[in-house]
């Protein structure tokens, strides 16, 4: 690289918050969705190209009644986005069983101020959550 010698590494600037926050859905998206669907399902159902979710649920019962629930998209998806509210509800709720209400709350603001504060400081916070469930949950869940 131009401007380091041998031996040193040239730093990096840390990413824009903006991009900070594509990377995180996209590792959200790539671990809690397959982008593989099956050959026989219908072409509005299998669209890996934009990770859109989308689900058939169809129950036959006994005496020969059928009913269908189609859901296309979701919540949090491409077509209806999560608010900032929304998200930080989410991550209360996916979160509290790894780490402390006080650690949520920095983690919150640290991403919060992504652009203004040094990336290390949101990693440092980051390598305190526990990688086991260690705390007890109280959220209901996302309703």
């Amino acid at each position: 690289m131009l401007g380091v010698r041998s031996g040193q590494r040239a730093r990096r600037q840390p990413p824009s918050r903006a991009a900070s926050q594509v990377l995180l859905y996209e590792a959200i998206v790539r671990t809690s969705t397959s982008t593989r669907a099956p050959t026989s399902a219908p072409r509005r159902f299998a669209l890996p190209e934009t990770m859109e979710l989308n689900a058939r649920v169809i129950i036959r019962t006994k005496d020969q009644r059928v009913f269908v629930k189609e859901q296309l998209g979701y919540e949090g998806g491409l077509a209806n986005p999560l608010s900032w509210d929304r998200t930080v509800e989410k991550f209360h709720w996916l979160s509290e069983a790894f780490a402390d209400a006080d650690l949520r709350h920095a983690l919150v603001r640290a991403v919060q101020q992504l652009d203004t504060r040094p990336l290390f400081e949101l990693m440092d916070l980051l390598a305190q959550v526990r990688p086991n469930a260690a705390f007890p949950t109280a959220h209901p869940g996302v309703q």
